[in-house]
């Protein structure tokens, strides 16, 4: 039988991970409405960017929550699914696969601005079109490192045999071992994250600093330059939200793994925050960029008045 526990169980993940897609497909049906339909003409350069975004965050979370549902089986390396399709390998491989892309294109979003601010006659000009085909093969060729040291699933049994730390009976299901070395997954981990996060900062920094130093020589008019600046800020609002809100699941997963700590009510609610950070991207989406905010405070109060007061308390927070 599974877990005394009833948040330990399989089937409160279920429960729980529905529940998150109810919510979240009508959020991000909306969210890709509003920068669809509500991206003003200035801001239009980005606005498939940021569709590119929301895709890869909205598929991201799917199949998290309906189509795998992963059961993890921490501090073992291994996981099986309480989805649609019983294939934790091959699930395993689009799941990550899609985070890689949606890392990517945040990546991108934020080079284009860059590349915007910088122009053509930069010598990145030249640099980015080797750097961008290689961040387009990335989500398919980062996991080639793990894949090529993933045991035979016949021979990992011995770790399949130390995962009835409750005396969970697998029924029909199958356990995929993802690796039976926790120092090679949480190194490959830590690894792509590093890869991922350090361009973001990296192209955020010196767009910054050369909106200030365009400020400085009046290249662009001062309007041009806020207007830079105010899309800048509000992008990584949202991003730097996005990434707190994966990076708690991230360094839980990795504390459960390198302390070899099992608590399988933890790991049911890793998966859960997994599966919801697309939705909460969304809602932050919603809230800095004032289009989005100003035509959802129109859609539920409809007043004019009370859409101008909202924005100005939500613009002094």
């Amino acid at each position: 039988m599974y877990a005394s526990s009833y948040f330990a169980s399989p089937e409160f993940l279920v429960l729980a991970t529905h529940l998150v897609t109810c919510f979240e497909i009508p959020t991000c049906i909306y969210g890709a409405y509003c920068i669809q339909s509500k991206t003003p003409e200035k801001m239009k350069s980005v606005k498939w960017l940021m569709l590119n975004i929301h895709f890869w965050s909205t598929v991201s979370d799917l199949t998290i929550c309906l189509i795998g549902v992963p059961y993890l089986h921490l501090p073992c390396i291994a996981v099986h699914v309480l989805g649609f399709f019983d294939a934790p390998g091959e699930l395993l491989y689009v799941l990550v696969t899609f985070l890689g892309a949606l890392g990517v294109s945040i990546i991108i979003i934020y080079e284009n601005r860059f590349y915007t601010i910088i122009g053509p006659d930069s010598i990145w000009h030249y640099i980015r079109k080797v750097y961008l085909p290689l961040m387009y093969i990335f989500p398919l060729t980062f996991t080639l490192p793990i894949w090529a040291v993933m045991p035979i699933q016949e021979n990992a049994r011995p770790c399949d045999e130390a995962l009835q730390l409750e005396n969970i009976q697998m029924e029909s299901k199958k356990i995929f071992i993802i690796s039976v070395d926790p120092i090679i997954s949480v190194t490959w981990g830590v690894t792509n994250c590093i890869l991922i996060v350090t361009p973001i900062i990296t192209f955020f920094t010196l767009t910054f600093f050369q909106l200030l130093e365009n400020q400085k020589t009046h290249k662009y008019s001062y309007q041009t330059i806020q207007l830079q600046k105010t899309f800048l800020l509000s992008m990584s609002i949202q991003f730097g939200s996005f990434f707190v809100i994966i990076f708690i699941p991230v360094l839980l997963l990795h504390g459960s793994v390198i302390f070899w700590y099992h608590d399988q009510v933890l790991n049911n609610f890793i998966t859960i925050m997994f599966s919801s950070f697309g939705t909460g991207s969304t809602v932050v989406m919603i809230v800095v960029y004032k289009p989005y905010r100003r035509f959802t405070f129109s859609v539920f109060f409809g007043n004019k008045q009370k859409v101008s007061r909202r924005e100005r308390i939500v613009a002094n927070m």
